[in-house]
This record gives C-alpha cells, sequence and structure tokens, in this order.
C-alpha cells in the first residue's frame, strides 16, 4: 500500500489570523490519485466542488478562492487578495458550487465565504 502522506512526516496546514467571519466551507477534488512529483510525474489539473453550510436564505454571499498560503488575507479585506469572486444568493442554509477553472495537484488553493452588503 503506497500512502499519498508520507509514513515519516505529515504536513498540514491550519489556517490562523484571518479576521471577519467566514462561513464553513468544505472542498471535494474529482481526482483522488495524486501523482508523486517528487519522483518526476506530473501535477495533473483537479476540479473542486465546494460545499458552504450555514447560509441565511436570501442573504448575499461571496464565494473567494485563494491561490497558496501568501494571498490569504489577514486583515479583514476577504476580497482584495482573491484570485477568483464568485457572489451569489443562498437560496438554502447549504450552497454548493463546482468550480470550472481547475488548479493543479501540486499548489495549494483556499475557499472562503462571507456575506457581503448587497
Amino acid at each position: 500500500m503506497y500512502p499519498c502522506i508520507n509514513d515519516q512526516t505529515d504536513y498540514g496546514i491550519a489556517v490562523n489570523g484571518i479576521k471577519g467571519a467566514g462561513l464553513p466551507v468544505s472542498l471535494f477534488v474529482n481526482n483522488q490519485q495524486e501523482p508523486d512529483t517528487r519522483q518526476g510525474q506530473l501535477p495533473e489539473p483537479v476540479h473542486g466542488t465546494v460545499t458552504v453550510s450555514d447560509l441565511i436564505t436570501g442573504h448575499a454571499y461571496a464565494l473567494y478562492r485563494y491561490e497558496g498560503t501568501a494571498s490569504l488575507p489577514t486583515d479583514g479585506t476577504a476580497g482584495a487578495t482573491a484570485k477568483h469572486t464568485t457572489p451569489f444568493t443562498a437560496s438554502n442554509s447549504t450552497w454548493i458550487y463546482e468550480d470550472k477553472i481547475p488548479f493543479l495537484s501540486n499548489t495549494a488553493t483556499y475557499y472562503r465565504v462571507f456575506a457581503t452588503s448587497s
């Protein structure tokens, strides 16, 4: 059995220090097999499906997509450094979004959702 995470070293990340109350977001990716780029395999495009919960029906929100940890805001300006922004109005307490823009399997992409004033 070949583990996806090295059994000698375990890498993880927790995003702390972001001001503002974001909503719970989960990400499902379409490819569960990750190429081993350390062994020369090329990264593959990955499509994500984002699920947002705890929404209030009729309220306006924006989904922000950030490319890498350097672009994650820490000052409360949710969209200033986002690579992509998708505004939406909640029609239910949960919203599912299939991102049509892929990211590479050897990169870090983050999604956050905040209420908007519109």
